[in-house]
């Protein structure tokens, strides 16, 4: 499998139909093929194999309510795995930012080494600011 096709795997949703019933705790409306899978080891156990994974959500999906009998800890994994892609999404900006800052300098602006060109000077200090600040979490 290809990286490629792994991020696709990994990406891929799963519908969940939702009960709007008073008692119905509130949820997302697709969760991560993976925790699905889940769910359709348990409800093959139970009812065999009549419907693939794939048939279910072509009919829209396991029932919130099913989720809970058939995998009670979906909920959490699927808030840990939303919490974790957000952070990984948040960290990949973050790189890009800094991948268009190393490409920029690279591009000949360079430095020299005079003791008192002011605007190395400048440069370095800010760098050195920046840096320190972002070691920090801030900047």
């Amino acid at each position: 499998m290809t990286p490629t096709e792994r991020e696709r795997e990994e990406a891929k949703m799963f519908p969940v139909l939702r009960n709007y019933s008073r008692e119905a705790r509130p949820g997302p409306t697709s969760i991560p093929w993976s925790v699905a899978d889940k769910a359709y080891a348990v409800y093959r156990a139970r009812y065999g194999t009549g419907q693939s994974l794939q048939r279910l959500a072509d009919r829209g999906g396991f029932a919130d309510s099913e989720l809970d009998d058939l995998y009670p800890g979906w909920r959490e994994e699927v808030a840990e795995i939303t919490r974790l892609r957000l952070a990984l999404s948040t960290r990949s900006a973050y790189v890009e930012k800094l991948e268009a800052e190393v490409a920029f300098w690279r591009e000949g602006v360079t430095l020299c080494d005079e003791p008192i060109c002011e605007t190395c000077i400048i440069i370095k200090a800010t760098d050195a600011a920046r840096l320190a600040a972002e070691s920090k979490g801030g900047w």
